[in-house]
């Protein structure tokens, strides 16, 4: 930094030193420059020219009136933007005044046209003390505030599953790595600190009201967003809703790998496309804001049996009328964002076109809650919509019909509406026809046909004569301008109407906005109101959303229950479906509770196992976020998570290989899942030897039956896995079929009872193109090995592999008659009670 600066850059300097964290936008004239680091930085990211002043001081800049996307583009790369605007109007050789109005980070951003329309934005405050952890979550750009605690265990899992776009913290912990992290002064995490942000802000005296009053670390996060909040944009912002506590109990949990695995919202390969996901197949919203509501649906499937049953009524009237769907569909469509509008609307940003976009809205749900009323009475008890006529009158009273978007350039205000603008308009129409009567005056005194009156910003009204009349030009003509065949001059009478024009021009400007200030602090008043109307346009958009899918797609109604079961019907996968031909899909069905734990599923690659495990995994998650489901029938007990340990994968980076990354997703399951949880296993052991991936596979089976005792699909290609059964009635082996037509194999994709004691494994890399020469090898080798098994396998081997599952039985069984011995109480025990045992003690040992 130079020592001598000029007086503008001296105010920049004492600007920036409070911000030096942030690319600091400093407004001059028309534009938003930046200086030296700052202006490097800008020119690489937004691609601009970076130039110097006269000083040799870095420089770029962008126009004001189009930042947005630019500001977009730096918060994108991890920039904070603070904002420095003009305080005062310009006053020739004085330096204006100047301040940051507003800092914008990721996580702080308001404006819809930097956000993803289907995309919650969240800023996240953490707090840790010892192996708990408090988290809150606000969306600005909708006022969205939760807040929860956690133990070390979940910490990780929640933030991947909450996805912040910035998260704050006092100091780096290892949870965070991987996001964007905003360090602050511990006080701001304080308790009684945080407690007195959120009580005065919200206006309350405690926070048992909003149920979090217990939630100690939740309340010391949540006091550090409000707090950071307020830091950042200069203000108290109305629209941020109480903090609402949540508990993971309260919806299904789906960690990274299930997420990643059933393809909710983002595909495996390619990655990060949505096409061919649960949410491509599901999303037939209308709004943003139903967008938004239905992929946190997804995220977040629901426990409560009472509010998803409430979804499955909704949309089992719009199923039965398909009518009913298009109606709706064509009154929700093109509707504004709601949510985010009001967020504008909150921080004094809102333009007078989105408040006339906003008035559609509000007109279209008068239209509607109309349409409800005579064709779904029942749904008008919860889409109960706030009465906004008084402010659609306002509104359209005031504004003219489709205004423009800029706040201060006037042309906002309806004629009538306001008698002083009104004048104003009329003075300078009559200065307007004064200057175009004046042309005309001067053509006839001068005798110059081509005397024309025009204007420009640098020098206003001018008249402007071709160099071949110059001669005929009177004395009262002032030289102005010279141009290559013309020259521009002004007159004394010009420049008094000029001034008259103009300072009612600018006047009028000024009045407007004054006016439209006043509009819009009448439409604030109504907040609540708007924000609740918002939050059910969401509702019902998702509803209908998910009405259309079921009717489209034949799903069924699913009936949720408390019992411990997966009942499903003919199911099918809700996204291969709709790739194929209408009909061609293989249903399959699954029979999962007390008596049946356990599916052991073999067959060939390529015959649809890890499909059915997913189809299984999809069809609970949209039974528990409220959806119909594809499938004949559907009974599912709720669940408190989905597990999968699905296809394979390495991370080099971090030194974790295939098979060990399998390990870690596997240990995962057995160290969380429950009696509640849907565990989806396919391959387990593949990634080293056949004889210690077969032992870990049987080991992981027999400790999920006896410890966690989860409802399992487990996918195999062990043959030997099948014995399973004889250890345990809950454990059943099915497989996907498969059948030879010649030198073809055919798969069936159809799960049937028994095991299947073949791979098919060369028939697979024969359809994958393997050349036929190493085919035929292939199968040359294979003859050879199984002939080689047969010769040297000794007759005491093949005993102890039929005893090895009996011997296990047999294990068990003594376990069983110990534990039963240890109960008894021969004081007690009359001779025939004892002989009764004594029965059923050997009816175990003979497993009778």
């Amino acid at each position: 930094m130079k020592t001598n600066l000029t007086p503008l850059l001296q105010q920049w300097y004492n600007i920036k030193k409070n911000y030096k964290d942030s690319i600091l936008l400093f407004r001059l004239g028309d534009f938003y420059e930046t200086f030296y680091e700052d202006a490097v930085i800008t020119s690489k990211v937004l691609g601009i020219t970076l130039t110097q002043r006269q000083e040799g001081v870095p420089l770029a800049g962008i126009p004001h009136h189009n930042a947005t996307p630019h500001i977009a583009k730096l918060t994108r790369a991890g920039y904070k933007v603070a904002i420095c605007e003009q305080l005062e109007d310009p006053i020739p050789g004085k330096l204006v005044k100047r301040g940051v109005v507003e800092v914008i980070t990721a996580g702080t951003i308001v404006d819809e046209e930097l956000l993803d329309r289907g995309e919650s934005n969240y800023l996240l405050g953490i707090v840790k003390e010892k192996d708990r952890y408090g988290l809150s979550v606000l969306d600005l750009s909708t006022g969205e505030f939760k807040l929860t605690e956690v133990n070390k265990s979940e910490v990780q899992e929640e933030l991947k599953r909450l996805s912040p776009v910035e998260i704050i913290a006092k100091e780096k912990y290892p949870e965070v790595e991987g996001f964007k992290l905003t360090l602050l002064d511990g006080y701001h995490f304080n308790y009684d600190y945080a407690l007195l942000e959120l009580t005065s802000y919200f206006k309350v005296s405690s926070l048992d009201g909003f149920g979090c009053g217990d939630l100690v670390l939740g309340v010391r996060a949540a006091g550090g967003v409000l707090s950071y909040i307020k830091e950042v944009k200069k203000k108290i912002l109305p629209h941020i809703k109480p903090p609402i506590p949540y508990f993971l109990g309260d919806y299904l949990i789906l960690d990274e790998v299930t997420r990643r695995n059933l393809e909710l919202t983002e595909k495996i390969f390619p990655p990060n496309r949505k096409e061919g996901t649960l949410l491509s197949i599901l999303d037939h919203t209308k709004t943003p804001m139903g967008a938004r509501f239905l992929k946190n649906a997804i995220n977040f499937p629901l426990t409560n049996i009472k509010e998803i049953k409430t979804r499955f009524k909704e949309i089992e009237e719009l199923v039965v009328s398909p009518k009913l769907i298009t109606r709706l569909h064509q009154l929700l469509h093109n509707l504004p964002d709601v949510e985010r509008l009001v967020a504008k609307l909150s921080a004094e940003k809102i333009t007078p076109r989105e408040l006339w976009t906003l008035t559609i809205a509000m007109k279209r749900t008068v239209e509607i809650a109309t349409f409800l009323s005579h064709h779904l009475p029942s749904f008008c008890h919860t889409y109960t919509f706030p009465n906004l006529t008084p402010l659609i009158t306002l509104i359209e009273k005031a504004l003219k019909e489709n205004p423009p978007p800029q706040l201060k350039e006037g042309n906002i205000i309806k004629d009538g509406f306001n008698k002083e603008i009104d004048e104003l308009r009329e003075a300078i129409k009559l200065g307007r026809k004064w200057i175009s009567s004046f042309e005309a005056k001067e053509r006839e005194r001068t005798h110059i046909p081509s005397l024309k009156v025009g204007f420009n910003t640098v020098f206003g009204y001018y008249i402007e004569v071709t160099k071949p009349n110059l001669k005929f030009v009177p004395p009262n003509y002032i030289r102005k301008q010279t141009l290559t065949n013309a020259e521009r001059f002004i007159t004394e009478e010009l420049k008094s109407y000029e001034e008259k024009i103009l300072s009612g021009e600018e006047k009028l400007k000024k009045l407007e906005y004054a006016v439209f200030c006043e509009i819009r602090g009448k439409v604030f008043s109504f907040l609540k109101q708007i924000q609740f109307l918002a939050h059910l346009l969401a509702r019902l958009d998702f509803i209908v959303s998910l009405a259309y899918v079921a009717y489209k797609n034949e799903y069924s109604k699913p009936e949720i229950v408390k019992d411990d079961c997966i009942i499903i019907k003919e199911g099918r996968h809700p996204v291969l479906e709709t790739l194929i031909p209408k009909g061609e899909f293989v249903p399959n069905s699954t029979f999962l509770g007390k008596e049946q734990r356990i599916y052991i599923i073999t067959g060939p690659n390529m015959s649809g196992k890890s499909t059915y495990l997913r189809q299984v995994g999809l069809i609970v998650l949209m039974a528990q976020m409220g959806s119909f489901v594809p499938a004949k029938q559907a009974i599912i007990g709720v669940c408190d998570r989905i597990f999968t340990r699905i296809g394979a994968s390495d991370d080099l980076s971090k030194g974790v290989s295939t098979f060990l990354r399998e390990m870690n997703e596997t240990a995962n399951i057995l160290n969380t899942a429950t009696s509640r949880s849907l565990v989806l296993l396919d391959e387990i052991g593949r990634g080293t030897s056949t004889f210690d991936g077969m032992s870990i596979a049987w080991a992981t089976v027999e400790h999920i039956l006896k410890q966690n005792k989860s409802k399992t699909l487990f996918a195999t290609h062990y043959h030997q896995l099948t014995g399973l059964n004889r250890i345990s009635s809950k454990i059943k082996n099915y497989k996907m079929g498969a059948k030879r037509e010649g030198d073809t194999v055919v798969f069936l994709h159809k799960l049937t009872p028994g095991g299947c004691d073949e791979s098919y494994g060369i028939d697979v890399a024969k359809l994958a193109g393997i050349p036929s020469s190493v085919i035929t090898r292939a199968k040359e080798v294979l003859t050879s090995l199984e002939k080689l098994e047969k010769r040297f396998l000794k007759e005491k081997d093949k005993r102890r592999q039929k005893t090895l599952f009996e011997e296990e039985k047999k294990k068990q069984v003594g376990i069983k008659v110990v534990e039963e011995i240890k109960k008894i109480n021969p004081n007690h025990l009359t001779p025939i009670d004892g002989l009764i045992f004594l029965k059923k003690l050997k009816d175990w040992v003979n497993g009778n």
